[in-house]
């Protein structure tokens, strides 16, 4: 949970700094030396604890032979895939909304940042309560519904404030469901699926950059937010067909009930 937080809050720091400097490697030398930072406070302050047993690469991809959990990382990928297919050429689509500004662009990802920490960590406060699926189906609706919009939202600041506000909030605030879904449906494998999980994440964000370059070649950066709704339907249908799946499995190996013996009259 920390590491969705941190990683919601370091491109508006690189943005300002590149912009205040005019230099992109005034950003590069900040993080380094983050790096270097976190690095002695690892050394320094954490203590020691023992590795954990090797586990080959053909048991950790086990799972994905699973259409339960198959099915809930394509969820993931689908998302994650159409979140950042937008936000891989965020300076261009906000370009009406900061007027070519480095520092209102900063600004607006700070905000970004800040609902994305909201919804990572209030997220969690709703799954003890309602459960995953309502939060990650209203999730997914609101985040097609403001994607959809956002070819429009996006030319205006206050409109754009709107709409990253509704995307950091909703777009973090759906991975927490995420891990115990996938936990409830193999509970044996837990840690491996939290892992796999947060690695559909980083594949799907990889995978991003290049179906932007291709909506960008087609139809520009304002409208990548139609590719990106596209992407986010799928992952709503992804996620209900995942559920569906957990649910008949469920019952299908729900112990049967032995009856009572009948005592002797």
């Amino acid at each position: 949970m920390g590491e969705q937080a941190s990683a919601s809050l370091d491109r508006p720091l690189g943005t300002a700094i590149g912009s205040l400097t005019h230099d992109r490697r005034a950003t590069m030398l900040f993080v380094s030396a983050l790096g270097l930072l976190a690095a002695a406070g690892i050394a320094l302050l954490l203590p020691k604890i023992p590795n954990p047993p090797l586990v080959s690469l053909r048991a950790r991809l086990a799972p994905l032979g699973d259409r339960r959990i198959g099915l809930t990382l394509l969820t993931t990928l689908l998302l994650f895939t159409g979140l950042y297919t937008v936000y891989s050429y965020i300076t261009e689509g906000l370009d009406r909304a900061t007027g070519g500004s480095g520092t209102t662009l900063a600004i607006l990802l700070f905000v970004w940042g800040v609902a994305s920490t909201i919804g990572t960590l209030g997220s969690g406060n709703l799954v003890d309560r309602i459960g995953s699926r309502p939060i990650i189906n209203v999730a997914l609706v609101v985040l097609a519904l403001d994607f959809a919009l956002l070819p429009w939202s996006s030319a205006r600041l206050g409109t754009a404030v709107v709409a990253l506000v509704v995307w950091g909030l909703c777009g973090w605030g759906f991975l927490t469901p995420q891990t115990p879904r996938l936990i409830g449906a193999m509970p044996a494998a837990a840690p491996m699926l939290s892992g796999l999980n947060s690695a559909t994440v980083y594949v799907g964000v990889s995978l991003a950059p290049l179906l932007g370059q291709a909506g960008m070649a087609w139809s520009g950066a304002h409208w990548l937010g139609l590719i990106s709704t596209v992407l986010i339907v799928l992952a709503l249908i992804a996620a209900e067909t995942a559920h569906n799946v957990i649910r008949r499995h469920n019952a299908h190996h729900a112990p049967t009930p032995h009856a009572e013996p009948v005592p002797a009259s």
